[in-house]
């Protein structure tokens, strides 16, 4: 049985695959991530369950990810401090410009 089908998202024709069934998209790869979400959309809509997960898995990246961007902007403060110190301290030896301290 070699039939051919149009693809649901691009509109090109293609031989389905028989151990796949009611098959409506092609392999291309725009193709495919076009049947992934159309799949994810319908599955937030039909199951609380799902939904519910997909909720706490993004709420526990989004945390992650701020104190990942809050590690890593304390570690790149102290850095900045740290090389500030060190011209500075370059400056008071004489090497550069000269501050003068009025008291």
């Amino acid at each position: 049985m070699n039939s051919v089908i149009q693809c649901a998202h691009c509109g090109g024709l293609f031989a389905p695959n028989l151990r796949v069934k009611n098959q409506q998209y092609c392999g291309g790869k725009d193709c495919q991530l076009a049947r992934k979400r159309n799949w994810q959309k319908e599955k937030l809509k039909t199951d609380p369950a799902y939904k519910t997960n997909q909720k706490d898995c993004q709420a526990d990246w989004q945390r992650e990810t701020e104190t990942r961007s809050g590690k890593r902007n304390g570690d790149q403060k102290r850095q900045k401090s740290l090389r500030q110190l060190i011209s500075d301290d370059g400056k008071r030896k004489g090497h550069g410009t000269h501050r003068i301290y009025a008291f």
